[in-house]
């Protein structure tokens, strides 16, 4: 009996073990509580996050003691929590070789469309998500900035995520420098 005890636990102890990190973004301009069906509460200031480490492969979630869904976790280690279900942007830019060129091993996940804001266009390799968890895809996050491109660099791909508005500014920038670098 005991042997069969221990094989038990350590069958469930693995699958218990796996870690996630779940970054808590707060986009808005309130500060924001986020809980868990297990009891766990973290206050999340106003344009700010919070990394928790979470090991259950399931967990329901609340903001501000609503619940806004249910969610589960895969093989990714590090996720975004979007308890907001606000817009982010995953944008993938080419470094390297021609600005035009298409990234070379673009996942599905990313594709070249053209977007719109206050009438200022953008066309760029870009993802809109505003899912409650999304999987970290990225190199770099919220508060990283994109390196600066380098003569003769060897060509890569760069990821980075942007909350809406950050990646408004962001689209609307690069559509003014170009005009004034065709001036």
């Amino acid at each position: 009996m005991r042997i069969l005890s221990l094989l038990t636990f350590i069958a469930l102890f693995p699958s218990c073990t796996h870690k996630k990190t779940l970054i808590i973004d707060n986009p808005t301009r309130k500060a924001i509580e986020v809980s868990f069906e297990e009891g766990f509460k973290r206050a999340i200031e106003p344009k700010s996050q919070a990394r928790i480490v979470i090991t259950q492969s399931t967990t329901t979630v609340y903001l501000n003691g609503d619940k806004v869904g249910d969610i589960s976790f895969d093989d990714n280690k590090e996720y975004l929590l979007n308890p907001t279900l606000t817009n982010y942007y995953i944008e993938e830019v080419v470094y390297g070789g021609s600005m035009h060129s298409t990234p070379s091993g673009t996942k599905n996940d990313i594709q070249e469309i053209q977007l719109m804001f206050d009438g200022v266009p953008f066309e760029g390799y870009v993802r809109k998500d505003n899912s409650l968890l999304i999987a970290d895809v990225w190199r770099y996050g919220i508060d990283d900035d994109l390196p600066l491109v380098k003569e003769n660099q060897t060509p890569s791909i760069k990821r980075k995520i942007y909350r809406e508005v950050d990646f408004q500014r962001h689209a609307k920038k690069l559509y003014y420098d170009a005009l004034r670098a065709a001036q």
